[in-house]
């Protein structure tokens, strides 16, 4: 986007987990061994985490991280700013828990 001067704002919802593959373990065998495990590590988490604001920032342009949903439209206020005035990319990349 810098290279081809497009403003551009991203916002990625960053999905941490595939909480349908994990529902579905546990419904098929609920008394199984995903049900006694806690949390379906190798099937379901999508971790690490990727910081794709960091990726906008070190291209020139915007990037900022949301975890709290209070601070989502502070940040997307920022980003608009940057993406507007400042004629610059912005990605917003904001983490979706379950």
């Amino acid at each position: 986007m810098a290279m081809h001067d497009l403003p551009v704002l991203t916002v990625v919802c960053a999905n941490r987990k595939w909480t349908a593959v994990e529902r579905s373990a546990l419904a098929m065998y609920p008394q199984g061994h995903a049900a006694g495990a806690g949390q379906l590590t190798p099937l379901a988490e999508l971790g690490p985490p990727i910081a794709y604001e960091k990726y906008a920032a070190a291209s020139g342009g915007y990037g900022e991280a949301v975890a709290d949903r209070r601070n989502l439209v502070p940040a997307l206020r920022r980003a608009l700013q940057s993406v507007q005035a400042d004629h610059r990319q912005a990605v917003i990349n904001v983490s979706c828990q379950d």
